[in-house]
């Protein structure tokens, strides 16, 4: 999901939490919270790439220049960023999350990525989350990919099904742009 500032960025008043901080707890205290793209200021990730490749967003630098968005931009050129930040992250961690081969029990865990984009569309990982935020409209679609990537992957592993395991990662890893990815560190 993306969520949003309730009033509209600007470097005018620096100490105007309300257009500097996107944060739940913060937003539903400004007046206009939840007035823009939904009532609690969340914007599907889908929803945000479509809007972003049609031009329907503007990202605006310190000077209050609005760039403008090229076509495709998100899916070529802001996509791969954030799908390069998430590998990343995950695989600096991987000794840390992974279990020992010779374990008995088996875990997987969600995590929720912040970004931000600036007027160069440069991507900005700004914290990643053990406990993500969901949307309603996302819940359905994370909860069942959750079930085939942890689960269904795991089961044909046990059961000596490898070829169906390797199918179920590679379906849930490759790049989709604008589509909400699972991503799996395994031995």
């Amino acid at each position: 999901v993306v969520r949003t500032c309730s009033v509209p960025w600007s470097l005018d008043n620096l100490g105007d939490r309300f257009s500097h901080l996107s944060n739940h707890c913060v937003q539903e205290q400004c007046e206009a919270y939840g007035s823009h793209e939904s009532p609690i200021n969340l914007i599907n990730f889908k929803r945000f790439a479509q809007m972003f490749d049609e031009g329907q967003l503007q990202i605006r630098s310190g000077t209050g220049f609005s760039a403008a968005v090229p076509p495709k931009c998100f899916n070529e050129l802001i996509f791969p960023q954030i799908e390069e930040m998430i590998r990343d992250t995950l695989l600096a961690l991987r000794e840390t999350l992974e279990l020992p081969e010779n374990s008995r029990y088996s875990s997987m865990q969600a995590f929720g990525y912040d970004f931000m984009i600036d007027a160069d569309f440069t991507v900005k990982l700004l914290e990643v989350n053990a406990t993500p935020a969901l949307s309603e409209d996302l819940l359905e679609e994370f909860v069942r990919d959750m079930k085939v990537v942890g689960i269904e992957r795991y089961m044909a592993e046990q059961n000596g099904n490898p070829d169906l395991a390797a199918a179920i990662v590679e379906e849930h890893q490759s790049p989709q742009p604008g589509r909400n990815t699972l991503y799996q560190i395994y031995p």
